[in-house]
């Protein structure tokens, strides 16, 4: 029972990286398109309802992303002590940790 658990976590962290990593494309890609190329000002051609739907995907997508990101978050620190593997002998695992760890204030800032 204990692996199906470790094997569920596992999977909830892929399908869940995928939509973060997806919604922050999503949110780049959108927010790229409401100005000018090089610049920081609006462009001249868009409509109002148009910046209104800009908008509201990138407000979809922030959400979409905090909600993956936390869901990854939770299963990622579920996975780590459910599974109690030795952090010594799977450095790539512990370097990857740190990383994940150390920019949690980052992702729940953005």
């Amino acid at each position: 029972m204990k692996k199906h658990l470790s094997n569920l976590f596992l999977l909830v962290i892929a399908v869940g990286a995928i939509f973060w990593l997806g919604a922050i494309n999503v949110r780049a890609i959108v927010g790229n398109e409401l100005f000018e190329t090089g610049t920081l000002s609006w462009k001249d051609n868009l409509t109002p309802d148009s910046y209104s739907a800009y908008f509201r995907i990138v407000a979809s997508s922030s959400i979409l992303t905090l909600i993956s990101y936390a869901l990854v978050l939770l299963c990622a620190i579920l996975y780590i002590v459910n599974n109690k593997l030795d952090l010594k002998a799977n450095g790539w695992l512990m370097a990857s940790l740190i990383l994940f760890f150390v920019f949690v204030p980052v992702e729940i800032y953005t």
